[in-house]
C-alpha cells in the first residue's frame, strides 16, 4: 500500500512540474508574438489532458484485454506518434524566427 501511496505522490508532483516548461515552449514558439493566446491553450490542454487522461486510461483498460498494459502501451504510441510532428512544428517555428 505504501508503494501505491508513493506512486500516486510522484505522479501528482509530474503532473504539477511539466506543464509550466510545457507553456513556456509553446509561449517561445509562437512565431507571431501571440502570448495570450498561446497561454489560453497551453492551459487548456493542461486541463483536458488532466481530465481526460484518467477517464480514457479506464476505458481502455475496461474495454481492452491486459488492462495493466494496454493503457500504458496506448500512452507509448500516441507518444510516439507525436514526436514527429512536434520536431516538424519545431523546425518550422525556428525557420520562420530567422
Amino acid at each position: 500500500m505504501q508503494l501505491l501511496a508513493l506512486g500516486r505522490f510522484a505522479i501528482v508532483i509530474s503532473e504539477g512540474i511539466a506543464p509550466s516548461p510545457a507553456t513556456a515552449t509553446l509561449i517561445a514558439l509562437e512565431p507571431l508574438g501571440k502570448v495570450k493566446c498561446t497561454q489560453l491553450v497551453g492551459s487548456v490542454m493542461n486541463i483536458v489532458g488532466l481530465g481526460f487522461g484518467p477517464f480514457a486510461g479506464g476505458v481502455v483498460a475496461q474495454a481492452l484485454t491486459h488492462p495493466l498494459l494496454t493503457p500504458c502501451l496506448v500512452f507509448g504510441l500516441a507518444a510516439l506518434l507525436s514526436v514527429p510532428g512536434a520536431h516538424a512544428y519545431c523546425c518550422s517555428a525556428i525557420r520562420s524566427q530567422r
